[in-house]
């Protein structure tokens, strides 16, 4: 009994002993006083955790938004970032690194618009401006902050700190897990502001009968673009609006075909030498009853011409000009295939007095500068290797011009060009612009026109200076009802649809009056002063 008093007494101070204590976890006393103390530490803890928790949680969520930006795109290489050049060289490169130095999106997020979700809802050329253009992406904000500020402007200005002062975000909109900068935009309209010179206007208002007469067949022009209409002929490059898979098998099966027919001919070759080796055989059995018979006739009209007919192996051939021989051979090499159906076509219009269709060389009366070599073709069918195709087609909705004024008090007078369109190819509306002025100048026939304007029509046209081209403004579809979280919040701070807003437009208005007049006042003094305009091609 005694020896077994030591591991008793053991057992009994493991039993009776305090609990070990866990760091970080407040322990339950035995009194009730204690209780007490300890139910009110709990609950104070609770709360600090619960609201530092919140904190932390509202400053790195994740949301859609959608930035309104306005800038001169004259030191940039378009709008859309192309990761194999500088960040610097292009806006959504500098706009990107603008927004991480703001601490809105990660640096494992930056330089992958993948993992931002990055939608923009046009792009613009190289030297294009822009005062409407749509960003929409995933950043971290704070959601409180749209309670008192539901425009967003404190995140733009946050922004704005790390952008020069040719690029600038006008707001910074809540927007649902589904928006699409591209696909959520209905139409865009742009502007174009062209110098009243361009055109020969006699006076700065454009009042005169003779300006007047001008700027009419101006807005003719303008017009004739309204509609669903097919513009491969007014974009860069028509072949990258094409499916290149299907263009690449259609080349693949014609090759296909004319190495069939290769293989068919040359087994059908040995036939055809036979048949050629014993018709060669039957000539050459009658040649020397020809030749007797042609020496008796021969010998009882004149001996020396008898001699000459009887030494000659074959019969007289038709007498041909070589030197007239040899050049229809070398038209026949350069006219293979359409192109001889393409210059008959071109001569029997000419034949025809149709001035639209025949080659064109274009001369301005007023400045001889403004030439080019125009090239014209009507197909007469489809071109596999040049087809148009439904998305070569686009819709205008209006094309207006106004008035001829300066921009600023004393400046170059120019006529405001206003374009609105569901979407736009590259170049587009340079192409349009420069082909408007051309035909007012009288430098390109009307006729063409139409057949630039058609499926089968190829058409080379004069494309205008991007300088004085403007993004001004862009529509978006409702927000779509339903059972998300972010439905509501979305409709209070940003409303049915994305648009701006009053700070917005005060934010464009400012930056459209100091930034972006001044700019296009520059270009047009130096066009109304130097040839810049009527350089470009």
């Amino acid at each position: 009994m005694a020896a077994m008093l030591p591991h008793i007494k053991h057992a009994t101070s493991l039993l009776t002993t305090a609990p070990r204590r866990v760091p970080g976890v407040l322990q339950c006393p035995k009194s009730a006083l204690s209780r007490a103390r300890y139910a009110s530490q709990a609950a104070t803890a609770t709360a600090a955790d619960t609201d530092e928790v919140q904190q932390s949680a509202a400053k790195k969520v994740k949301r859609n938004v959608a930035l309104h930006i306005g800038y001169v795109g004259t030191e940039y290489s378009g709008l859309q970032a192309n990761r194999e050049l500088p960040e610097f060289t292009t806006v959504e490169g500098v706009l990107e690194k603008a927004i991480l130095d703001a601490g809105l999106i990660t640096s494992a997020n930056y330089g992958d618009f993948r993992k931002t979700k990055w939608t923009r809802s046009s792009r613009t050329d190289k030297g294009v401006h822009s005062l409407s253009t749509v960003i929409g992406l995933r950043i971290l904000i704070d959601d409180n902050c749209y309670v008192t500020d539901p425009e967003g402007i404190g995140y733009a200005h946050a922004i704005n700190q790390h952008l020069p002062a040719n690029i600038r975000v006008f707001c910074v909109q809540r927007t649902n897990k589904s928006f699409n900068a591209r696909t959520w935009c209905g139409n865009r309209t742009y502007e174009y502001y062209l110098p009243a010179s361009l055109l020969g206007l006699e006076t700065v208002d454009g009042s005169s009968a003779g300006d007047q007469s001008k700027l009419a067949l101006l807005r003719e022009v303008l017009q004739q673009y309204c509609g669903y209409r097919p513009y491969h002929n007014y974009c860069g490059n028509r072949g990258q609006y094409v499916d290149q898979k299907g263009k690449a098998a259609r080349r693949k099966a014609r090759r296909a075909a004319a190495q069939a027919a290769t293989a068919s001919g040359a087994a059908n070759q040995p036939a055809a030498d036979d048949v050629a080796g014993a018709t060669a055989t039957q000539q050459q059995c009658a040649q020397p009853n020809q030749q007797q018979q042609q020496g008796q006739v021969a010998r009882s009209s004149s001996s020396s011409h008898a001699r000459d007919l009887s030494g000659s192996q074959q019969p007289p051939a038709v007498s041909i000009n070589s030197s007239k021989a040899e050049a229809t051979s070398d038209t026949e090499v350069e006219m293979e295939g359409d192109d001889i159906q393409e210059r008959q076509q071109y001569a029997a219009a000419a034949a025809a007095g149709d001035g639209g269709i025949s080659g064109y060389l274009g001369e301005g009366p007023v400045a001889p500068e403004l030439q080019w070599q125009q090239q014209v073709a009507f197909l007469s069918a489809p071109d596999p290797d040049d087809p148009v195709v439904k998305s070569h087609y686009r819709m205008i909705r209006s094309f207006t011009a106004g008035e001829s004024g300066p921009l600023v008090e004393g400046g170059v007078p120019c006529i405001r060009l206003e374009v609105c369109g569901d979407s736009f190819m590259l170049h587009q509306i340079r192409h349009m612009v420069g082909t408007a002025v051309a035909i007012v100048r009288g430098v390109m026939p009307r006729e063409l026109l139409r057949v630039s304007l058609s499926a089968p029509g190829r058409v080379t046209l004069p494309r205008a200076p991007p300088h004085s081209l403007l993004l001004s403004g862009c529509t978006f579809s409702p927000f779509p009802a339903g059972w998300g979280l972010d439905t509501p919040l979305v409709a209070r701070w940003t409303g049915d649809r994305l648009r701006l807003r009053e700070k917005g437009q005060q934010g464009v208005a400012e930056f459209r009056a100091k930034v972006g007049i001044p700019v296009m006042c520059v270009f047009e003094f130096d066009v109304a002063c130097g040839t810049e305009y009527l350089d470009t091609r």
